[in-house]
């Protein structure tokens, strides 16, 4: 069903909003502050944390079983467990600062204990499109929504949460048979992330769904795409440069990020005209100078986000 996309999430509410009779009288929803909300999230996913226990297959599956009271397995919870540590970054959004924890179960023959290997090739930014598989689940240990089968998103199109963690985890390898037309996949990062609701739907409900659910995605990144979103011959990546506010770049301030504008400096010359090389085709990220023409410097200012180089 692929419900994580957002445009799909929204167009179904769409056509329900649209759907209703037009006399019925508006009524106004609350809506929960984001900071006021967060404090129970993150009790919630801590609180799952410590109750539950985790089982990894070797196709890096993973199932959730609550511990029975008294425990008598001595089953070890997954806040508690040491074989897949679990790991945490701080995300500021919606004026929060976010906990969200995650968990890398990447393994293979060779590195079986290596808790820094996150896969074998290349990591996404927060705005490329990435081909995973999934499988979403409540704190009540439901499924909502899952994919065997890999499928391609892309990341801006997503909830907040998963471009934040799957950012931190690298695609794999893949052989093509011509024979069969199966493609084998091995060596990619797999995980585990538990998001607070701010990163995910928060108010927005449906079937499967409440408003201010946190939510628990198991994932297996297997490619991914670098994407250009305003066609300016720059990766996207090379352009979001999140700032301490946890805001895209937005060079010129015109309230459009840097991979979404195609003048990113205001100058009057678009991007994609600024970095043309004189005997045809474009430079590369790396090849683009500044104003000077200095290309050693890797804090350089490069010549399509300062106006003054048109001085």
């Amino acid at each position: 069903m692929n419900r994580i996309l957002k445009s799909i999430f929204f167009l179904i509410f769409g056509v329900a909003f649209v759907s209703c009779n037009k006399d019925d009288k508006a009524e106004d929803v609350y809506v929960i502050p984001y900071a006021e909300q967060y404090p129970k999230d993150i009790a919630a996913i801590e609180k799952f944390l410590g109750e539950y226990y985790m089982e990894v297959s070797s196709d890096f599956d993973v199932t959730f079983t609550k511990i029975p009271d008294g425990n008598p397995d001595n089953k070890v919870s997954i806040m508690d467990q040491t074989d897949y540590p679990l790991l945490n970054k701080n995300v500021l959004s919606n004026g929060v600062n976010y906990k969200v924890y995650y968990i890398n179960i990447t393994k293979t023959a060779a590195n079986s204990s290596d808790p820094d290997y996150f896969g074998a090739n290349e990591s996404p930014s927060k705005v490329d499109s990435v081909f995973v598989s999934y499988k979403g689940r409540l704190l009540d240990n439901t499924s909502f929504d899952e994919s065997n089968t890999p499928v391609w998103f892309e990341m801006t199109r997503t909830i907040e949460g998963w471009g934040e963690v799957l950012s931190e985890f690298k695609t794999g390898n893949h052989v093509y048979d011509d024979l069969t037309g199966v493609v084998t996949f091995s060596d990619f990062g797999a995980g585990i992330m538990f998001l607070p609701s701010g990163l995910g739907y928060y108010n927005n409900s449906s079937v499967s769904i409440s408003a201010y659910s946190p939510l628990i995605f198991n994932f297996k990144l297997k490619k991914l795409n670098y994407v250009d979103h305003d066609y300016d011959r720059i990766d996207s990546r090379f352009e979001i440069n999140v700032g301490v506010d946890g805001k895209f770049a937005d060079t010129d301030g015109d309230g459009y990020p840097d991979y979404l504008d195609q003048d990113d400096d205001n100058d009057g010359y678009s991007t994609k005209n600024e970095i043309k090389k004189p005997g045809g085709g474009y430079y590369t990220y790396d090849e683009i100078s500044d104003c000077d023409g200095n290309l050693s410097n890797p804090l350089r200012v490069r010549r399509y986000l300062d106006k003054s180089c048109h001085n």
